[in-house]
């Protein structure tokens, strides 16, 4: 994509010239780090020029360079290297701007906010979005991709930062539905443990459910059942090192969830020990019970040992214990 227009002189503009509120030609979002441009511009100053366009109200606004922007101004560089377009309209800069965005690498989060421009500032159809925008941004040019891109860019900007930093975007999306409160204190528990995705979404599923039972009961919220189920109390255990910790806060949960589990747990162990397990085999449950298949595997030294497992496996399966263990699945 080129510019309509011959290119500008650069000039040296002073930043008290620019109004860098205006962020209608906006990709990235304005809290994305940009630790290391300041750094460079602090050692260089600012290479590529600014371009820039005249605002509606007086002065200049940013058509590309908004990180550059914010970077010299955080470093105290008081003019900078600029082109100022006056022939251009709105959407050709924004194309050029995201023309040059997608030679280098984009965040989703940067796709998700010009998808959301182009169709809600600018207009442009979905069918219009799949077949130029998607392949411009290196995104896969799908209906499915574009709707997950656009509901991430409305996503607000709290779950936005989250998703930034670890949030899986499925989970935020049906985050968005809780309270503020609510909200919090999810995102403060990945913030103190720092759970990878599948923990994510089982911690998520875990309070979505026992949240969704207790508004039909109507009987509180969140804070009911983080401290009725012991969570709160596992959370402040400053003696317990960070990941046990989460693992209690978990167990709580799922206790709570099912409130047959313990015994289940109990009578499970009770079983197997009926059975007389050989350490060499290995039996094991799905974790909590949440599963129709039980796990079998060992290990052996050479076949004597492999036919002696064997046998043990099939006197195991004649055993009534065995069909007790499958039942509390």
């Amino acid at each position: 994509m080129s510019f309509p227009e011959p290119p500008p002189a650069l000039e040296n503009v002073d930043l008290t010239r620019i109004d860098g509120s205006d962020e209608t030609l906006a990709i990235t979002p304005g809290w994305f780090p940009m630790g290391r441009l300041a750094a460079s511009i602090r050692s260089v100053g600012v290479v590529t020029p600014l371009h820039l366009q005249p605002a509606p109200g007086g002065g200049l606004r940013i058509a590309m360079g908004f990180r550059r922007y914010r970077a010299a101004r955080a470093s105290g560089v008081r003019a900078v290297p600029a082109l100022v377009r006056t022939r251009a309209s709105d959407r050709q800069l924004f194309d050029c701007a995201l023309a040059e965005k997608a030679a280098g690498a984009l965040h989703d989060l940067e796709r998700a906010r010009a998808l959301v421009k182009l169709r809600e500032q600018f207009g442009v159809e979905e069918e219009f979005l799949i077949d130029r925008y998607l392949p411009l941004l290196n995104a896969p040019p799908s209906r499915y991709r574009l709707r997950f891109l656009l509901r991430l860019g409305r996503l607000d900007e709290v779950l936005q930062r989250a998703v930034h930093r670890v949030l899986d975007p499925e989970t935020a999306f049906r985050l968005a539905a809780w309270t503020v409160a609510e909200r919090e204190l999810f995102l403060g528990l990945l913030k103190r443990y720092e759970p990878g995705r599948n923990r994510q979404r089982e911690l998520f599923d875990l309070l979505d459910d026992l949240r969704s039972a207790e508004r039909r009961r109507g009987s509180g919220g969140l804070d009911r059942i983080w401290q009725a189920s012991g969570a709160g109390e596992a959370d402040e255990d400053a003696g317990t090192v960070r990941p046990l910790r989460f693992r209690r806060i978990l167990d709580c949960l799922h206790r709570l969830r099912r409130p047959h589990l313990s015994r289940h747990q109990d009578r499970y162990r009770r079983l197997k020990g009926d059975l007389k397990v050989p350490p060499q085999i290995r039996l094991q449950v799905p974790p909590y019970f949440e599963g129709d298949q039980l796990s079998f595997s060992f290990s052996c030294r050479n076949q004597a040992e492999f036919r002696h497992l064997a046998g043990r496996l099939e006197e195991m399966g004649a055993r009534p214990e065995l069909g007790q263990i499958f039942e509390l699945l």
